[in-house]
C-alpha cells in the first residue's frame, strides 16, 4: 500500500509519579521524529498513587483500549516506539503492533527488565541476582521493602522477560546497559543499538569560574550525596574556606554542613548556568547508572567531572572525568583537592570534557543515528527537516 504524507508513529510510555530523566528522553523522541518529518503521537499512562497499587497494575494492565485499537486500524501507523512499560503498559503495545504488522522499537532506559527495584542494589551493595533466571531472589529478599509489593513486581518483571526479543530494534543509551541485557539473554545482539540521550550544545561565551563544586541529584542513597558531604568536610580545610559545595536536590539533609549551599530543584537552564560557573561537577553514584544527563551536560559546558567508577559513567566521560570507587570518601577528597589546587590538571580536564562531548554527543550525531534506525525499521528513507513544535497526547 502506498502511503502519502508524514509517516505516522505511536510512542508509548508508562510515566512515573515523579518525572525524571526518562520523561526527558520521551520528549526527545517526539522532538526527533518531528525533525525527521514524522507525525508522532505520544500515548502516556501515569502510575496510580500507592506503590502496591502501581505494582498490581503490572499484572492487570497492558490490554489496549478500544480507542487504541481504532488508531491502529484506521490511521496507517508505520512505526511504534515504546519506552517504559512498567507498570501501565506491559506487553500491550508490542502485541498490538504485531497484530497489525507494524514494526516496533523499544528504548530500554533502566534495569527494570530484570530488577524489581530497578536499582541493582540490595542492602547498599551492587546486586545482579535476578539478571539470569527468575526474579524469585528479589521477592525473597523483599527488595521493595514491602512483601506484597515485592511479590507483585516480581511477577510483573518476570512476565516481561520474554518480551524484548519481539521488537525489531532495542535501543540502549549506553554500551554498559546493552551489554547487561545481552549477557542476560534478554536481547539478541542483532537487535541491539546504542543511541545516547540528547543534550543540546549551546556555544555561549565563557563566564568566570567560581570556587564551587556542584552536585545535582535526588536525595536518595544511590546518588551518593552523603559520602560526598563527608568528603567535603575533609576537603574544605585543605583547599580553603572560600570554596563551597552547591547541592541541587529535592530534600535538604538534616544537620549543619559548613560550606554547603543547598538549592531546590530548578530548571535545566539554571542547572547549566551553575555548571558553566562551577569548577567541577561531582557525580558520586553508589548504584550503576545506565546514563547520566548530569555528566553529559557538564561535558557540554566544558566542566570537569568527578564520578564513580560504576555503570555507564566511565563510558560517558571518556577522558573528561576523574573516577573514584563508589562510596570512597578518601578518593573523593583526593579528586576534589587535585582539581582545586592543580590548575594544569583542571585545564586538561576542561579540554577533555569539551572535546569528548563534541566527538561523541553532538545533537546532530544523535539525530543521525535515529534517522538511520527509523529509516531501516520502516523501510523508507527519512529526510531531516526544520524543527517543529512538540505536542503531547495523554491516554
Amino acid at each position: 500500500m502506498c502511503r502519502i504524507g508524514k509517516p505516522k508513529a505511536l510512542i508509548f510510555h508508562s510515566g512515573y509519579r515523579v518525572a525524571g530523566g526518562e520523561e526527558r528522553a520521551v520528549e526527545d523522541s517526539v522532538h526527533v521524529m518531528r525533525r525527521l518529518g514524522m507525525d508522532p503521537r505520544l500515548i502516556m499512562r501515569r502510575s496510580p498513587p500507592g506503590r502496591v497499587r502501581a505494582g498490581w497494575s503490572a499484572l492487570n494492565f497492558g490490554e489496549p483500549s478500544d480507542g487504541l485499537e481504532t488508531i491502529f486500524r484506521t490511521e496507517a501507523i508505520e512505526v511504534v516506539h515504546v519506552h517504559n512499560v512498567m507498570p501501565m503498559w506491559m506487553d500491550g503495545p508490542i502485541r498490538m503492533a504485531m497484530r497489525y504488522s507494524v514494526p516496533a522499537v523499544v528504548s530500554i532506559h533502566n534495569h527494570r527488565g530484570f530488577c524489581i527495584n530497578g536499582s541493582v542494589v540490595r542492602r547498599d551493595q551492587p546486586c545482579l541476582r535476578c539478571l539470569r533466571g527468575s526474579t524469585l531472589p528479589g521477592v525473597l529478599h523483599n527488595c521493595r521493602d514491602n512483601a506484597l509489593e515485592s511479590m507483585v513486581y516480581g511477577l510483573g518483571v518476570q512476565r516481561l522477560k520474554g518480551m524484548w526479543r519481539r521488537f525489531h530494534r532495542v535501543i540502549f543509551p549506553s554500551q554498559y546497559l546493552k551489554r547487561i541485557y545481552i549477557e542476560a539473554g534478554l536481547v539478541e545482539s542483532s537487535q541491539a543499538e546504542v543511541v545516547p540521550h540528547l543534550v543540546p550544545y549551546e556555544p555561549l561565551p565563557p563566564v568566570p569560574r567560581i570556587q564551587q563544586f556542584l552536585f545535582v541529584g535526588r536525595n536518595s542513597v544511590e546518588k551518593g550525596m552523603f559520602p560526598l558531604l563527608r568528603a567535603w568536610q575533609g576537603t574544605r580545610p585543605k583547599i580553603g574556606n572560600d570554596w563551597r559545595l552547591t547541592i541541587v536536590t529535592d530534600r535538604r539533609p538534616q544537620g549543619n554542613w559548613d560550606g554547603v549551599h543547598f538549592v531546590p530543584p530548578t530548571s535545566r537552564q539554571e542547572v547549566v548556568r551553575l555548571m558553566r560557573c562551577s569548577h567541577a561537577v561531582v557525580v558520586p553514584s553508589l548504584a550503576s547508572e545506565t546514563f547520566s544527563y548530569v555528566c553529559l551536560e557538564a561535558l557540554s559546558t566544558g566542566t570537569p567531572v568527578i564520578a564513580s567508577r560504576i555503570g555507564a559513567l566511565p563510558e560517558i566521560l571518556g577522558k573528561g572525568g576523574l573516577l573514584v570507587e563508589p562510596g570512597d570518601v578518601d578518593g573523593l577528597v583526593a579528586a576534589m583537592e587535585r582539581l582545586a589546587l592543580d590548575l594544569k590538571i583542571w585545564n586538561e580536564q576542561r579540554e577533555h570534557s569539551a572535546s569528548h562531548y563534541k566527538s561523541q554527543y553532538m545533537p546532530e550525531q544523535t539525530i543521525a543515528k535515529w534517522k538511520s534506525l527509523y529509516s531501516t525499521t520502516m523501510g523508507k528513507e527519512l529526510v531531516l527537516n526544520e524543527e517543529s513544535p512538540v505536542t503531547f497526547a495523554v491516554d
